[in-house]
């Protein structure tokens, strides 16, 4: 839907959302790593002219969440969606409003659209969105005739014929601006918590002799609403599942999908495979015919196509570029790139490093603040000491070279191309290219010495 200079969108969002029993404003708890409110600003910012936040509670955050978004407009004295609504009409410019609560995520664009064509009529004061449940229990009933909605009567006021009513409101309405103004003025406040009501504008219109149309929504689970971490649980994992059949559909392959997690600005290119437990989120994007193995954790990392991400690893604000590996139990953090056809092992930490093209760090390694260059072997338990306790310190291996196990490397230090690092060696000085260092101790051995050692230890048993 293309944005619509005749229509504005008023959302509610200055409820106190006490049920949630949380400092955190309601309309800021994460659904996938974004503020439930944020779904619905990004839905109604692809058609309406403007976007109107009504704030109450904790105003100065959700301002801050939604900066550049929305305009936003303070509810100083909660007294009802009827009051939220008054507060934000002068800012209202477009013959048509849009108003919606701010904790129903779900909320459809194509839910909405029917609402748009339903106001062809000259005559329609406003439109609302509905469904249908097979328990409406607890809902205000819908109750039509053959002009359209005659009433909402909210359950504790119906009788026993209206209870039986099955179609329920979902709060979702499309005024007409010229009524809306009208019937704000005419609202009154009601007897049990003097509170002004937008629902009462249905009975106002029937006054006006103007017509009130209900539309169905797509999905019956739109109208879910967040009071506590019960329905916000419900609507993440409504949210949850959407993201994944939407992958699926588009070629990707999710084994397990009721065990893998995705928020929805995740990107997966066509043929890779997620196996169970794979948790990805931020501003992550992954390629084509990639393998993302079981319970692997990855956050706002660019990963290339044909990479292979195995078992347990662990991947934050990194880039793995075409065909490189992995993993198991790696861990891969900020500032990290691995190059074409690098392998990382098993139980692998890499930090602020770049890991140049076919280079190999198989396992058991600290990779840190270092830049290691194309073609490189490191050797298991190879360590960069790059902190002195008082600053990090770089470490530069140069393409080609071949670094034996259990090394430390002092930094700064800067080991030349193709040069060779003896097993066991603790090196602080560079070494040139082509050479071979080692720092290793020279063994001794001492005949028969192990045998008065052995009878000691049996002696204190």
């Amino acid at each position: 839907m293309e944005r619509n200079a005749k229509v504005d969108a008023v959302i509610l969002a200055a409820g106190e959302g006490t049920r949630m029993v949380s400092s955190i404003p309601k309309v800021l708890h994460p659904i996938m790593g974004r503020p439930l409110i944020s779904y619905l600003v990004e839905t109604v910012a692809t058609f309406a002219n403007r976007t109107l936040v009504v704030v109450g509670r904790g105003a100065e955050e959700v301002q801050q969440q939604l900066e550049g978004k929305a305009l936003f407009i303070e509810q100083p004295n909660r007294r009802g969606t009827g009051d939220a609504v008054r507060c934000a009409l002068p800012q209202v410019e477009s013959p048509w409003v849009l108003v919606t609560p701010g904790d129903m995520p779900l909320v459809r664009e194509g839910s909405i659209r029917r609402l748009f064509k339903a106001i062809s009529h000259q005559d329609v004061a406003m439109a609302m969105l509905t469904t249908t449940l097979d328990d409406p229990t607890g809902y205000g009933r819908v109750i039509r005739d053959s002009s359209g909605v005659v009433a909402i009567v909210e359950e504790a006021e119906a009788n026993e014929e209206e209870r039986k009513v099955k179609e329920i409101n979902l709060g979702v309405y499309l005024f007409k601006t010229d009524f809306l103004k009208t019937a704000i003025k005419k609202l009154t406040p009601s007897k049990a918590k003097g509170e002004y009501y937008l629902t009462d504008t249905v009975a106002i219109a029937r006054e006006m002799n103007m017509r009130v149309l209900a539309e169905e929504a797509e999905h019956h689970w739109e109208g879910l609403g967040v009071n506590n971490r019960v329905d916000l649980a419900k609507v993440e994992e409504i949210t949850r599942r959407q993201v994944l059949e939407t992958l699926m559909l588009k070629g990707v392959t999710v084994i397990m999908p009721h065990t893998v997690y995705i928020e929805p600005q995740v990107k997966v290119g066509t043929d890779t495979t997620i196996y169970p437990g794979a948790f990805i989120e931020g501003e992550t994007s992954i390629g084509s015919n990639c393998t993302i193995g079981p319970n692997t954790h990855i956050k706002d990392t660019s990963i290339g196509d044909e990479v292979k991400i195995l078992d347990h690893s662990i991947l934050e604000g990194a880039m793995v570029e075409r065909e490189a590996q992995v993993g198991p139990f790696a861990r891969i953090r900020p500032g990290t790139v691995i190059g074409e056809k690098a392998k990382v092992g098993n139980f692998v930490e890499m930090k602020k490093t770049t890991f140049g093209k076919g280079s190999k760090a198989s396992h058991l390694s600290y990779i840190g603040d270092a830049t290691v260059g194309e073609n490189v072997n490191i050797g298991a338990g190879t360590i960069t000491c790059n902190y002195d306790g008082f600053s990090k310190h770089e470490t530069i291996i140069e393409q080609g070279a071949f670094i034996g196990s259990d090394t430390q490397l002092v930094a700064p230090v800067k080991v030349g191309e193709n040069a060779l690092i003896g097993a066991g060696s603790t090196i602080t000085k560079n070494v040139p290219p082509n050479s071979l260092a080692l720092t290793r101790a020279p063994q001794r051995v001492r005949e028969g010495r192990g045998m008065i050692f052995l009878a000691k230890r049996k002696g204190k048993r």
